[in-house]
């Protein structure tokens, strides 16, 4: 059975990491586009999970991100 070195490991997992902050941004990005052109300086994101991934990426750049959780749903306000 073939092993993968380690750097292919690394390869691949920072490939799935890469995709999955991706693809948590394609659901984030339009609503924040959305608020900006409203002239706001926040907005809620109900239906999309953020990964610490994600949360780490977007508050590198600036965001922060507070989370709350109700009727064992998760919400994310993102102010900027």
């Amino acid at each position: 059975e073939y092993m993968f070195t380690a750097q292919e490991a690394r390869n691949i997992s920072d490939e799935a990491y890469k995709e999955q902050i991706d693809a948590e941004l394609a659901s984030i990005v339009p609503e924040i586009e959305a608020a900006m052109r409203k002239g706001e300086y926040s907005c809620w994101i109900y239906e999309t999970n953020i990964s610490s991934a994600t949360r780490t990426y977007l508050e590198e750049l600036g965001y922060e991100i507070i989370s709350s959780t109700q009727y064992n749903e998760t919400e994310y306000k993102i102010a900027w």
